[in-house]
């Protein structure tokens, strides 16, 4: 054990010193040994968990910087080494509100906060159609396609993003893929298509199966999984599906 606490430190262990003191500005410790070191890392793990602490009860507390967490710390220790040995967070919580009451929300604080999270909220859901339509864009299988956009005609899929960006798409705006089919949300019809169509690597394998088979017999890019599914189980060996 003695060899292992006089053992010096690795590169790897010199780094991890000099993110730990940076991250909440403690002493500038002379850390040559792994005995030195493992303190340091108690020390910076207690630090983090008291930071934590508050961090996630920003309802009552406001923002406690990770200096400011690390020299209440010390201020403990110094008085007292064994000041956490039993209900540390609650007594650190105490020890905050007494030395730092200006973190401390008021009723009137907690309702403008709670009513900001709200409007937050609000905001979030009210741009959640337009970030999911710009996604399923991204990650649309069949970027070449073409689709009918009401009162615009037919483009492709690839140039749907432009337009969005332009204003003359909006993720509610109705679109046909199919002659026959009725005019729906772009947004319902990207989402429904990501769900439930098949993929790329579907129909490619269906395609090289029905070459296997001499089978000439188009696949509809719109196909569905559960269709895709049952067609390649037909021409699947079941010892090989």
């Amino acid at each position: 054990m003695a060899a292992w606490e006089s053992a010096p430190l690795d590169n790897l262990d010199k780094q991890d010193v000099s993110r730990m003191i940076q991250e909440f500005s403690l002493p500038e410790y002379e850390v040559t040994s792994k005995a030195q070191y493992s303190d340091l890392k108690k020390l910076y793990a207690r630090c983090d968990k008291y930071y934590r602490y508050i961090v996630y009860r920003d309802k009552d507390f406001k923002r406690l910087t990770k200096a400011a967490t690390k020299d209440l710390i010390l201020s403990l220790d110094e008085a007292d080494s064994t000041w956490d040995s039993a209900d540390g967070e609650k007594r650190f919580a105490e020890e905050v509100r007494k030395r730092h009451p200006e973190l401390i929300r008021s009723e009137v604080e907690k309702k403008r906060k709670k009513e900001k999270e709200r409007e937050a909220y609000l905001e979030r859901e009210l741009r959640r159609p337009l970030i999911e339509t710009r996604n399923n864009l991204t990650n649309f299988p069949h970027k070449n396609m073409p689709i009918r956009i009401k009162d615009l005609g037919t483009i492709t899929i690839r140039e749907l993003k432009p337009k969005i960006r332009d204003g003359l798409v909006v993720p509610e705006t109705l679109v046909c893929y199919r002659e026959d089919a009725e005019w729906i949300e772009l947004s319902e019809f990207l989402n429904d298509w990501m769900r439930r169509k098949a993929t790329i690597k579907q129909i490619d394998y269906l395609k090289a199966l029905q070459r296997q088979h001499g089978i000439v017999v188009d696949i509809p890019l719109d196909i569905s999984r559960q269709e895709i599914s049952t067609r390649i189980s037909a021409l699947v060996p079941p010892r090989d599906a």
